[in-house]
């Protein structure tokens, strides 16, 4: 699911976070959302399913709390929990778990409830929330007058899930299978990109909080999103006499610090991928395989990610 949620000059924080909520969990109808919407300037496209349902409708201080089931035990959830603790920003925060009568959570993914992290909102002004999601992921990027993405690293942010490359990492084990991101600050960090909420290191050990601290990894790379290659001579022959992009899957890994092989990939199952630098403009379209793809940027200027549009 893409949507291009448009926030009105005036719109009020419970109503950008019920409306995303909204949206997140299969609202396709824009005309159903609130009066902070603008609804002339929002577009809502689903091919793909949203694929987030409510778990809590008050997560303390007006926030959300959807979940999303596990891609290989559906008995099994991601938690996210959507919240505008100030008028300038919106945060997704992850969670391994979350009690919908206590309103709290386990374990939540550093740095997923810091405002620094957190998407950008003008109230005064209006602006818009680029939202893209489905079971596997939710990702939102703030489009506005001051500014893209969050407010120190200009970029997406959300909840990936991962599949389980690791021969210990089974359903039965039961480490949560999914990172928070910032994207903006993995292009401009040469250390993390996210946190998982618990994640096991070489020595056994499980380490939650600041010490669960993963990279977003490619093929020969150990931080694909602030060293991918550049220019146009990494395209591709397509095979009929032309070149295409090439979308470089995401891997999730911490090769220094934790495991010496990656924990999984995203790209596969959340359909969002590095591209290489320099050939793409911000929120540009192209096609692959007759499927629109979204190019946002991650910080720098030139360096970009694409999401499915739709």
């Amino acid at each position: 699911m893409y949507t291009r949620y448009t926030y009105a000059a005036g719109a009020t924080q419970a109503n950008i976070t019920a409306d995303l909520a909204a949206i997140l969990t299969g609202e396709t109808e824009k005309n159903n959302l609130s009066a902070s919407c603008d609804k002339n300037n929002t577009l809502i496209q689903a091919t793909i399913a949203a694929g987030w349902a409510l778990h809590d409708s008050d997560g303390g201080s007006g926030s959300k709390v959807l979940k999303a089931p596990l891609a290989d035990d559906g008995t099994k959830f991601k938690y996210i929990r959507l919240y505008s603790s100030a008028t300038t920003s919106i945060r997704l925060e992850v969670y391994e778990t979350w009690d919908a009568f206590t309103n709290a959570g386990t374990n939540r993914c550093y740095y997923s409830d810091d405002v620094n992290f957190a998407q950008r909102l003008d109230l005064t002004n209006g602006g818009v929330m680029h939202v893209f999601s489905s079971q596997r992921f939710a990702m939102l990027c703030a489009d506005t007058s001051g500014g893209w993405g969050s407010s120190v690293y200009s970029g997406p942010a959300g909840c990936f899930e991962r599949t389980r490359l690791l021969p210990f990492d089974t359903i039965a084990y039961g480490m949560p299978p999914y990172v928070w991101g910032n994207l903006g600050y993995a292009n401009s960090s040469t250390l993390y990109g996210g946190y998982a909420p618990r994640i096991l290191n070489r020595l056994e050990a499980m380490q939650t909080g600041v010490s669960a601290n993963v990279v977003f990894s490619s093929v020969g790379s150990a931080n694909i999103l602030a060293t991918a290659p550049s220019g146009s001579n990494q395209k591709i022959p397509n095979g009929a006499g032309g070149f295409y992009i090439p979308f470089i899957p995401l891997y999730i890994s911490n090769w220094t610090d934790q495991m010496p092989a990656p924990y999984g990939e995203i790209s596969s199952l959340c359909d969002v991928w590095r591209i290489p630098d320099n050939l793409l403009t911000n929120k540009e379209v192209i096609q692959k395989d007759s499927v629109d793809y979204m190019a946002l940027r991650t910080n720098s200027t030139t360096a970009f990610i694409v999401a499915r549009k739709g």
